[in-house]
């Protein structure tokens, strides 16, 4: 059988993606109270017309690799 099919090592998985999920929850919640970020334009500068918050959601898209690209 496959090493990457026994269960410790899906556990193991799991148990990280479990906690990169939550990271990144807690890390988008401090943004519920400042308003600011969410208003096009708000900010200004190097982002251009778009929210911090838009601006934020689209760098981490780019720079996270697809789900084809993830060693098992």
């Amino acid at each position: 059988m496959n090493e990457q099919l026994h269960l410790k090592n899906i556990r193991n998985v799991l148990t990280r993606l479990e906690e990169t999920i939550l990271f990144a929850l807690i890390e988008r919640a401090q943004f519920h109270r400042n308003e600011i970020i969410y208003k096009p334009g708000a900010i200004g500068g190097a982002i251009g017309n778009d929210s911090l918050m838009g601006y934020l959601l689209h760098e981490t898209e780019n720079s996270t690799p697809g789900c084809d690209d993830t060693p098992a």
